[in-house]
């Protein structure tokens, strides 16, 4: 199984750990990792309101909770802060092309808040015909 796919699995999955012995017996059962809650995920919808992807407006029915900021699988925490809303498309698209993401503005999610995406290569992804300003942000 490829690696990208694999991570967007872990995004929104519960994985337990079971170790069996040489004669098959269970020798240990780790515990389940946190998945976002309905709660939680509803928290997101709220704040993204859809997917986040430069340009995509894919509605929350289409789109998944992505670990945003630090990847699961790399010790990110379950939580809204490291939660963004990805269409189908676009997550699978960040974890496999390594795009980074980072939480822009206020904390709350008020005005002028939201995702950066910025490639493997260090650019920012930005709207369509949206200028660039000379530190590389959006003006």
């Amino acid at each position: 199984m490829p690696t990208s796919t694999l991570r967007r699995l872990l995004c929104d999955a519960a994985v337990s750990r079971v170790v069996f012995g040489p004669d098959s017996q269970v020798l240990d059962v780790g515990r389940a990792q946190r998945t976002v809650t309905g709660q939680m995920r509803r928290a997101v919808i709220a704040r993204d309101k859809h997917c986040v992807y430069v340009d995509c407006t894919q509605p929350p029915a289409r789109c998944e909770v992505h670990h945003a900021e630090r990847h699961w699988a790399d010790g990110g925490e379950t939580s809204v802060r490291n939660a963004a809303l990805l269409c189908w498309h676009h997550h699978d698209l960040v974890d496999r092309t390594n795009v980074t993401m980072r939480w822009t503005g206020n904390p709350d999610g008020a005005r002028h808040s939201g995702w950066t995406l910025v490639d493997r290569h260090g650019r920012e992804l930005t709207p369509t015909g949206t200028p660039r300003g000379a530190a590389g942000r959006r003006t």
